[in-house]
């Protein structure tokens, strides 16, 4: 992996500046009303180009509001932010163009077709070359550890083989910025050493940018509703302002 990029030079990987969402819901059930819900609450942060930057706090932080935000997924409601140069907002295609991610649960995936397919599909979704891409996808295969169990259609999978296969969708196109939101979940021990021993070797290797939520080994600071951290790359909750302050 790479931080190099055709966007503008001599940036941060990723800016963000009293980014702010908030929602409405409904209580009640009789005299239903609604509320404005403050999900992430001006934060404000930068990560540099080979810096691992993590995301820690309690359920309902904000912590994969901020990353969906980041990734174009969600529209912030005020502040603004951009990867590698270009805006989230203005700028989408250019930014999923350098990111990748990688994220917990079920879905992201197809069941009635086998892991290996999965991946030709994202392959072409990224704008993988198409001579590479077959050697990529065995790379990646072998580095999850589902070489030999590629042919099986992924709704024979267990949990943790489908986060193996999330995590080599992720790293399929080789994006200079990686957003990871729980990566670990469902892998079992053996799989989330490799996982972490893995983004140790890539960040000595190149100029890798990472946000991770809810890892163990974390060096950085976490935006999020109620939750930022300093500067010192280390994450605390609470209702701070700003991640330049501890």
């Amino acid at each position: 992996m790479t931080a190099t990029s055709t966007g503008p030079t001599n940036t941060p990987a990723i800016e963000a500046q009293d980014l702010v969402r908030t929602y409405r819901t409904h209580l009640g059930v009789i005299r239903r009303h609604s509320i404005e819900v403050e999900a992430v609450r001006g934060i404000s942060f930068d990560v540099r180009s080979g810096e691992l930057f993590g995301l820690l706090g309690p359920n309902g932080a904000g912590k994969t509001t901020t990353i969906k935000m980041l990734i174009t997924l969600l529209l912030p409601t005020a502040g603004s932010a951009r990867v590698m140069g270009y805006d989230v907002v203005r700028d989408t295609t250019e930014v999923r163009k350098r990111i990748g991610y990688v994220f917990g649960g079920e879905g992201g995936l197809y069941d009635r077709i086998s892991g290996l397919d999965n991946l030709r599909f994202f392959a072409e979704l990224y704008g993988v070359e198409p001579a590479a891409q077959r050697p990529r996808i065995d790379a990646m295969l072998d580095l999850v550890g589902l070489a030999g169990r590629e042919r099986e259609k992924v709704e024979g999978y267990s949990r943790g083989m489908r986060q193996r296969l999330h995590i080599a969708r992720g790293l399929l196109h080789d994006p200079p910025v990686l957003f990871l939101d729980e990566p670990s979940l469902g892998l079992d021990p053996v799989g989330a050493r490799e996982l972490r021993a893995h983004h140790r070797h890539e960040r000595e290797r190149a100029d890798v940018d990472a946000i991770q939520e809810g890892g163990r080994r974390t060096r950085a600071a976490q935006p999020g509703a109620r939750c930022v951290a300093g500067r010192d790359r280390a994450t605390r909750c609470g209702r701070w302002h700003s991640a330049t302050s501890p």
